[in-house]
């Protein structure tokens, strides 16, 4: 969407220059996809009076999403690697399904409670039993 917004825009590109523009953007099946499009837009000739404004309009908003998921992939990376800087992160990851990020909240919510020591009894976070259950750690009744 931040290259073609109108029917004739992709007319004009063309199926072979849209696959290539698609295949450089990693979309699965670019070829199929590209030829589904131009055929479609082949198919609608009718210009809207705000086309115009609603393409200048949809190309500015999925830049702007582009570059939000750009920063968020951004801010997961950072948070990944200052999580495995703990001499936790590699436990708690080795738990299924468990990733770095959700791994980050679990560290969060039970350490908020426990501090340092994880296996004080005399700190131990109420939070740490049903962690340890959902996570299939330990039984808990």
């Amino acid at each position: 969407m931040t290259g073609y917004q109108t029917p004739a825009a992709i007319r004009r590109v063309g199926v072979k220059r849209l696959t290539d523009w698609l295949a450089r953007r990693s979309i699965r099946e670019a070829a199929g996809f590209a030829g589904r499009v131009v055929e479609a837009a082949d198919a609608q000739h009718t210009v809207l009076p705000g086309e115009v404004l609603a393409a200048r309009l949809v190309r500015e908003l999925a830049c702007r999403i582009t570059e939000l998921d750009e920063r968020i992939k951004g801010n997961d990376r950072e948070i990944s690697a200052l999580f495995r800087t703990d001499e936790r992160a590699a436990i708690i990851e080795s738990v299924p399904d468990m990733g770095p990020l959700l791994g980050v909240e679990l560290h969060a919510a039970t350490r908020k409670r426990t501090g340092p020591s994880v296996c004080r009894p005399d700190r131990a976070s109420p939070l740490a039993p049903p962690v340890a259950n959902g996570c299939r750690l330990a039984p808990v009744c």
